[in-house]
């Protein structure tokens, strides 16, 4: 994965009572490839029913969609303060983020129908870019002296727009008059957010401590945009497939690979939210805290929604402290999740994920997406049981209510014939966004610290940390009517194993720092619990594939060459660890092209070694 990284910042003052500082970060990544070679039908037989010659002699190492993307990032920020007032200040924080990514696809070969071969006589392998610009813009008054109230009064502004194209592709029903590049549309998302935040302590006189208010109102205006395609990059042109055996049969629509945004999936919507929230702390006796807040928000064309949480700390003695916290949440669907579309058309199949509120997905059962309820609870212990040695304690449970996720994938006749009559042709299957489960998740985590100053040999920092889950499905909700007559499962096995046993139920870490005079090593192990790798809903069980649990090394050694000019190498997976490869029958659906998961707690690139180097000034 070679990469080049670099950072800087640079600070000033603004007259007697401000600052302001810069920084910025550039990274330039080249791809890596981990795909397995292509198994496929390279070429069609002759008309003699002898192989084409060139099948012989043709590489199969042309896949290259498993491995990190190329990609260009620059990000730079601006943070200032200046004082106004004796007690008020003005600040601003302003980000902007530009990011060029080019993502390979599936390789289509010859024998492909999509392809149309005299364009691409050998087959072709579609990229798909994206260009993303993003800004954020904070600013506001702060002080500290209102009628003895901290404030906060701030204006904030995000926009981000991500702009894609299929590349090195074709639209076989145009024939050979398609496009080979496509511009598929593109996703814009703002934020407009004004507010108010005020906080005192209180002095009351029964309580051993003064108690501490906090309150504020906040208003937000979000928008999610999603613009259309070239049309060739969508639309069916009317052409048959051209040659080869299935001449004259129906292609195909839409760019190969990754077809653009068609009129159906365009979208403009915003939502307005009004936010209160309030918080107080108290000392009931000089060792035991309370917690209590309140949250009140209405979702524009949703809800309005009342959250809270109560917590409580009792320190048994200065070193050892007890804590519980009750809390009862609400999330929202966002606008993305509302009105997401993806299509990914290949020979003879398209695979759409489909906006919850349009006419396909509603005509497949869909109903308005609601949001997801949780309730959380939590005891902990905080302990330092002697210096330098600090350990936490949790364990929690969380239940989620109409929990937000991807339905199954539907396919087969009718649910062609449906999307059909919506206006989706030559779709052969669609998953939606839906609520169709509630879940229970348990856990626990523990984290424990120790500063050793030996004087002589340096100082050293260990650290461990441990954490586990398992999450269960308490409650299926009901399986529409619609799917119900065509016998479909809303919610079927490999999804619920997606969302349940994707990620491990465990993970441990141990780190441990050493700094002697110009000197310096950090050293961490890794160990990732197992988990099951789906790799799509609609694969039965017998493809799925189980990654093990893996041990992670990541070594760094630094030495300070000056004062101020320090150096390092090191290593993230220094032993270069790669999850279980894919059996033959799990990798044929992609003709190959999955050689790994490519999903693992620790990803599939191997090793990644590094130089590095920083100057201060």
């Amino acid at each position: 994965m070679p990469a080049i990284d670099g950072t800087g910042s640079y600070a000033m003052p603004i007259g007697a009572n401000g600052y302001i500082d810069f920084s910025g970060q550039v990274t330039n990544q080249l791809s890596t490839n981990r795909s397995g070679l292509f198994t496929g039908t390279t070429y069609f037989h002759q008309a003699n029913g002898q192989p084409d010659p060139r099948a012989a002699t043709t590489s199969r190492d042309v896949s290259r969609a498993l491995g990190m993307p190329t990609s260009f990032q620059a990000i730079f920020s601006a943070n200032s303060a200046i004082r106004i007032a004796p007690t008020a200040e003005l600040y601003s924080t302003a980000t902007y983020g530009h990011r060029n990514v080019s993502v390979a696809e599936g390789y289509h070969s010859a024998a492909d129908d999509v392809v149309v071969r005299s364009i691409y006589p050998n087959g072709v392998l579609p990229f798909i870019t994206m260009t993303e610009d993003d800004f954020e813009v904070d600013n506001g008054v702060r002080g500290w002296d209102l009628a003895r109230f901290s404030w906060d009064a701030y204006v904030n502004y995000g926009r981000d727009l991500q702009s894609y194209r299929t590349i090195h592709s074709d639209n076989p029903t145009f024939g050979a008059a398609s496009q080979t590049d496509f511009n598929d549309g593109t996703d814009i998302s703002s934020e407009l957010t004004s507010g108010l935040q005020l906080s005192r302590h209180f002095d009351v006189g029964f309580l051993p401590k003064p108690l501490a208010l906090s309150f504020g109102a906040e208003y937000r205006h979000d928008t999610f945009q999603v613009t259309g395609g070239d049309y060739q990059s969508w639309a069916n042109g009317g052409d048959a497939i051209l040659d080869g055996p299935d001449a004259g049969k129906a292609a195909a629509a839409g760019a190969a690979a990754h077809a653009g945004n068609p009129p159906l999936a365009v979208s403009d919507s915003a939502r307005d939210i009004f936010d209160a929230k309030a918080n107080l702390d108290m000392y009931l006796t000089q060792k035991w805290e309370m917690t209590a807040g309140g949250h009140v928000v209405n979702y524009a064309q949703i809800a309005t929604v009342e959250t809270g949480s109560i917590g409580t700390r009792y320190n048994l003695t200065k070193r050892i402290a007890l804590r519980a916290n009750f809390n009862v949440g609400y999330r929202p669907p966002t606008l993305g999740q509302l009105n997401y579309f993806y299509s990914s058309p290949a020979a003879g199949v398209s695979s759409d994920q489909l906006p919850n509120s349009s006419a396909g997905a509603r005509a497949l059962g869909a109903g308005s997406l609601k949001g997801q309820y949780s309730r959380s609870f939590s005891v902990g212990i905080d302990a330092d049981p002697v210096d330098h040695w600090h350990i936490e304690a949790n364990l929690y449970t969380i239940g989620i209510n109409d929990r937000l996720a991807d339905t199954s994938t539907f396919s087969g006749s009718s649910v062609l014939a449906i999307l059909a009559a919506s206006g989706l042709n030559n779709v052969s299957s669609a998953s939606y966004y839906a609520n169709p489960v509630n879940t229970q998740t348990y856990g626990g985590d523990i984290s424990s610290s120790y500063l050793w100053d030996t004087h002589r040999c340096g100082q050293f920092n260990f650290n461990l940390g441990v954490n586990f889950t398992d999450t269960e499905i308490t409650h299926f909700n009901k399986t529409p009517a619609t799917l119900q007559k065509m016998g479909l499962v809303y919610f079927n096995e490999a999804a619920q194993d997606n969302l349940l046993h994707s990620t491990p139920k465990n993970q441990e870490t141990v780190t441990v720092d050493w700094k002697f005079r110009k000197f310096s090593v950090s050293l961490q192990e890794k160990r990732y619990g197992s988990l099951t790798y789906i790799g799509s809903t609609s694969l039965p069980s017998s493809l799925w594939t189980r990654i093990q649990p893996a041990f992670i090394t990541n070594l760094e050694v630094g030495y300070d060459i000056l004062k101020n000019w320090h150096v390092a190498i090191g290593g993230n997976n220094l032993f270069n660890h790669y999850p279980e490869k894919l059996t033959t029958a799990a990798s044929a659906p992609a003709s190959g092209l999955y050689k790994y998961p490519f999903y693992s707690p620790y990803g599939y690139n191997g090793g990644f070694y590094y130089v590095k180097a920083s100057v201060k000034f």
